[in-house]
């Protein structure tokens, strides 16, 4: 495999940028996606359906509690028709209480406290440092 990996600088400012959506399901309320990197395969296979995308989940889940959540991670690398985990953090220990936007107004947006996605990017770059060789410039 002849991964590339975005540099670390454009993975943090994806990071400091990412959209989380809110999903409207209790267990897991905010998720963001980052394309953090990819394989064009072999060069003698140009098809782009067999290339793979590395892909950086991010997001909310529930503790246990309807107030409390935890930040999550997942690195996997995916093509059309397959899924590779590379990385799931889970039960991190990065807290922060959530509350949804009024979705029937629109005027209320949502609410983070606690820690935030800033918090705890630094241990999600150190886990893709762990898995792939990245670029530093």
């Amino acid at each position: 495999m002849t991964i590339q990996i975005a540099p670390v600088n454009e993975i943090k400012d994806e990071l400091c940028s990412v959209e989380l959506v809110e999903t409207h399901n209790h267990q897991i309320p905010l998720v963001g996606r980052i394309m953090i990197g990819y394989d064009p395969g072999e060069p003698e296979d140009p098809d782009p359906q067999n290339w793979k995308s590395v892909i950086l989940d991010i997001g909310l889940e529930n503790t246990g509690d309807d107030r409390n959540y935890e930040w999550y991670w997942e690195i996997s690398i995916r093509n059309i028709s397959s899924t590779e985990f590379v990385s799931k953090r889970h039960n991190t220990g990065f807290q922060a209480q959530y509350k949804p936007s009024c979705s029937g107004c629109y005027c209320v947006p949502m609410e983070i406290r606690g820690q935030t996605l800033e918090d705890v990017s630094q241990h999600i770059i150190g886990d893709i440092t762990k898995n792939f060789r990245l670029d530093t410039n």
